[in-house]
């Protein structure tokens, strides 16, 4: 993963792809790490959370296709998740304690490392998501981690899975970055941010290699964390604009997309 620096503002990741922004599924079990955990139903305008493009097994994951791949991106993604999780673990710094714009950068950081998990559990989808990216809890809870649960087992049930465009749209010497944050409010437990991100995923077919959806498109979305257990982590989120190619919030950002 690249991280780009704007000259005025915070470091932002590079871009993103939602997919299935407005999702609906039905009930679905699946195996929990926990006892009594289960993917809830997807509520419509709830969406799960724009994700990272990532160069790590892109290429061989849309060519190559099958099983074998798939189990390599998992344990590659388990590998990462490891790395997140020790970061994010009982040595992390006391979140609890910060205040003012340094809690506003953990804030942004929380999202991007959240979108990350998230990217790379639909690089290589199970329907045990609970199970393979236990990762996920430490940066996620409630409604948004069910959320998140439902739409990566709907992807492996599809047999289709998401990978990085060969040259992203943001790329280049002007470019920087597919993703912006501003945080619009905040009190001791909860807090609300606002995000525009390029999202330029592909969709494959995880068998045959055969792309579904390369589009690119730009989303305004709203997310909610809260400090859980310890943790800031994202318990809501949902899409407030879409827009086709680069385009709505991208550009006619006024520098209020702070991070």
């Amino acid at each position: 993963m690249i991280f780009k620096r704007r000259q005025d503002h915070h470091p932002r990741p590079i871009p993103a792809r939602i997919a299935f922004f407005v999702f609906l599924v039905g009930s679905a079990a699946v195996g929990c790490a926990s006892a009594g955990e289960q993917p809830a139903q997807a509520q419509q305008g709830a969406l799960p959370p724009p994700v990272h493009a990532s160069s790590a097994g892109h290429g061989e994951a849309r060519t190559g296709g099958g099983a074998d791949g798939g189990e390599t991106d998992r344990a590659d993604a388990a590998a990462r998740g490891l790395a997140l999780g020790e970061a994010l673990g009982p040595t992390a710094i006391n979140e609890a304690t910060l205040r003012g714009d340094a809690l506003e950068q953990l804030l942004a950081r929380r999202l991007e490392q959240f979108w990350d998990v998230y990217d790379q559990a639909r690089r290589a989808p199970t329907s045990t998501p609970a199970v393979a990216y236990p990762e996920l809890r430490l940066v996620a809870a409630g409604e948004q981690l069910q959320i998140s649960y439902a739409a990566i087992i709907d992807l492996a049930d599809s047999g289709h899975a998401v990978s990085e465009p060969e040259v992203p749209v943001t790329s280049g010497p002007d470019a920087n970055a597919g993703h912006r944050v501003r945080v619009d409010w905040l009190d001791d437990a909860s807090a609300g941010v606002t995000s525009c991100t390029i999202n330029d995923d592909v969709r494959y077919e995880t068998a045959s290699g055969a792309v579904i959806d390369d589009s690119v498109s730009t989303v305004l979305s709203s997310s909610t964390l809260a400090f859980s257990d310890g943790q800031w982590k994202v318990i809501h989120s949902r899409a407030v604009e879409f827009s086709a190619g680069i385009s709505g919030c991208w550009l006619e950002d006024d520098g209020a997309f702070r991070y």
